[in-house]
């Protein structure tokens, strides 16, 4: 009689057993999913730090290379008022195809090519980034400019920052 007993229960802890450790698996699968979006947060929250900081830099830079006596006005944007030349539009700034830097044939006098007018310098870069800083330079007067940063983070992260300097 005691064979008939012992038979009879010999598989219920085993599929209880399984069914919590079923339950605790799919526990500790989500515990795992948090922490990547967790970590995935504190990266891009890390890479916008670090561009807008960029940008920061590259921005005082840039200001203080304005106020110096060997400027370069090679790569300033005249926006007086009787050029036709208006300030760009926060739309404009956005737009990736207007900040290529570094190019002798945006100099041609174009609208298009003008919207581009951008420069790119080490020395306004910050040394905690790996990518630099993209400068424009608008002139509105004789000692007045507005200065535009785009900075980039190591992902996605975009920053543009704009100043207005007067010397």
């Amino acid at each position: 009689m005691n064979h008939s007993k012992a038979h009879q229960q010999c598989g219920a802890a085993l599929i209880i057993g399984l069914i919590f450790l079923l339950l605790m698996s799919i526990m500790a699968l989500s515990s795992l999913q948090d922490v990547t979006i967790q970590e995935r947060i504190g990266g891009n929250s890390v890479d916008n730090y670090r561009a807008f900081q960029s940008a920061e830099v590259a921005l005082a830079s840039a200001e203080q290379a304005t106020g110096g006596v060997n400027f370069d006005y090679d790569f300033v944007r005249a926006l007086t008022p009787g050029n036709g030349w208006v300030p760009m539009s926060n739309a404009e700034l956005l737009l990736e195809t207007n900040w290529v830097c570094d190019d002798s044939s945006l100099k041609d006098g174009t609208l298009a090519n003008e919207k581009k007018l951008c420069v790119q310098s080490v020395t306004l870069k910050d040394p905690n980034v790996t990518k630099i800083p993209k400068v424009k330079y608008e002139q509105f007067d004789s000692d007045s400019f507005r200065i535009t940063v785009w900075a980039e983070g190591v992902g996605r992260s975009r920053v543009v920052l704009q100043s207005i300097y007067v010397r």
